[in-house]
């Protein structure tokens, strides 16, 4: 990992024009005041938005440079979504929320001054690698961890592949850390995949939406920041366990 900022912007590379970052990410809490007794109720609250704030300058040889770099930068800014990434292992998918730029009296036009804003809609920034657990199971039940090496929970890709010589029928899958816990039946057929996907919340069985006969936690199925134990029961297959480091 760099030891100094590394930050880009779609294929906008900002390494050397940065001199400020910021962010603010903020958390939604209930609070609810109780009459005639001291304190409050709150409930345990979402994260929004995050923000980001970047300043810095851009110094061109020419003006004539200065322009041609100045216009190829602000046109990657208003690519809409894109990925952000800093140091050179993290992302978040954001947008420019604003961007203004000055020049100063007494240097030359060839000196750009700049600040953009950023919002991301997730407000964890994700690793840029994708990190697979692969488990065969053999027998049932099997407990088996997985690590999230963030700071933040992660959502998870699960696939179930029927290539032990038998199809999947019955499934349940826990995260015995969190006590999340989904099921599902149906036929998995020899040699195909059930993927459950719970970032973007989908189930499908070799390719084919298999939501109706799913139940539990699905989006709300993830992996606590660090040790995780996983507990399958059902038939033999192998499972892969896809995710990203997340960091708040």
């Amino acid at each position: 990992m760099p030891s100094t900022l590394q930050l880009r912007f779609g294929t906008a590379n900002l390494d050397d024009l940065v001199e400020e970052w910021s962010e603010e990410y903020d958390r939604r809490d209930n609070v609810v005041l109780l009459p005639r007794l001291d304190g409050a109720k709150i409930d345990v609250g979402k994260f929004g938005a995050r923000r980001i704030k970047v300043r810095g300058q851009l110094v061109g040889a020419t003006l004539a440079a200065t322009q041609t770099s100045w216009d190829a930068i602000v046109k990657e800014l208003n690519n809409g979504k894109q990925y952000l990434t800093i140091y050179n292992d993290r992302r978040i998918e954001a947008q420019r929320d604003s961007l203004s730029y000055r020049y100063r009296a007494g240097t030359p036009l060839t000196v750009v001054l700049f600040s953009v804003g950023f919002v991301a809609a997730a407000p964890f920034w994700e690793s840029t690698s994708l990190t697979t657990t692969p488990q065969v199971i053999s027998s049932s039940p099997t407990t088996f961890g997985v690590t999230n090496g963030g700071s933040a929970y992660a959502r998870p890709k699960i696939t179930l592949t029927a290539d032990q010589g038998n199809t999947i029928t019955s499934v349940t899958f826990e995260n015995t850390t969190n006590g999340k816990k989904w099921t599902w039946s149906g036929t998995v057929a020899t040699s195909k995949a059930l993927v459950v996907d719970t970032d973007v919340g989908t189930v499908k069985n070799d390719g084919v939406d298999a939501l109706a006969t799913f139940n539990g936690d699905l989006v709300q199925f993830i992996l606590d920041a660090g040790s995780n134990s996983l507990k399958y029961t059902g038939q033999n297959c192998t499972i892969s366990v896809e995710h990203r480091d997340r960091y708040a």
